[in-house]
């Protein structure tokens, strides 16, 4: 599930604090049995710059990368347990 930043100022303190960059990713149950899991992705963690000026985060590549790596991270979890 990928949360803006605009999700998570509406939602509060229902949506868990985002994990640091590049830190573990939050996996959370969810549902009355908490059958339903999800990946947390978090917009803050995604940032990208259009280069101008002199202070740079990342360029759209790499954040597009790290989301594409995170969410196969998500599949590949997922499959290895079993998870329906």
């Amino acid at each position: 599930m990928y949360i803006s930043d605009e999700d998570k100022s509406a939602l509060g303190s229902v949506i868990p604090a985002p994990n640091e960059k590049d830190g573990a990713l939050k996996i959370v149950r969810a549902g009355d049995d908490g059958s339903i899991v999800l990946l947390l992705l978090y917009q803050s963690n995604y940032r990208y710059d259009d280069l101008v000026g002199s202070g740079h985060e990342q360029t759209v590549i790499t954040a597009e990368n790290e989301l594409a790596r995170d969410a196969r991270y998500a599949v590949v979890s997922a499959q290895t347990r079993k998870w329906e």
